[in-house]
């Protein structure tokens, strides 16, 4: 499968990963580059698989899990239970909660 093409259902497609704030301190890295993502049946994934996929190679991630936001090619995914159309080459960003004032 070329870089961009949609995925088919039952493949692999490899995302880039990046970390940010403190997912990036307990995951020990700020990217992870063509990390596999498995669809399944379907062709597509949405944000609770995804997220479950990157905490079972980040079992350090899982703390935070319920508190993260995730970012599919720099748009927020708002709803973790829709469908998300991955791609090959697609970044996936994973985002905690930043407090401050």
């Amino acid at each position: 499968m070329s870089q961009g093409q949609c995925a088919e259902p039952g493949t692999v497609v490899h995302v880039n990963l990046l970390f940010f704030a403190k997912a990036r301190e307990l995951a020990g890295t700020s990217s992870q580059p063509s990390f596999p993502l498995s669809t399944g049946t379907e062709a597509s994934l949405n944000g609770v698989q995804i997220l479950a996929a990157i905490c079972a190679h980040f079992p350090e991630l899982r703390p935070i899990r319920d508190h993260v936001i995730i970012a599919v090619n720099e748009q927020y995914c708002e709803d973790l239970t829709a469908s998300l159309a991955i791609r090959d080459g697609d970044e996936v960003a994973v985002i905690p909660p930043i407090a401050g004032g």
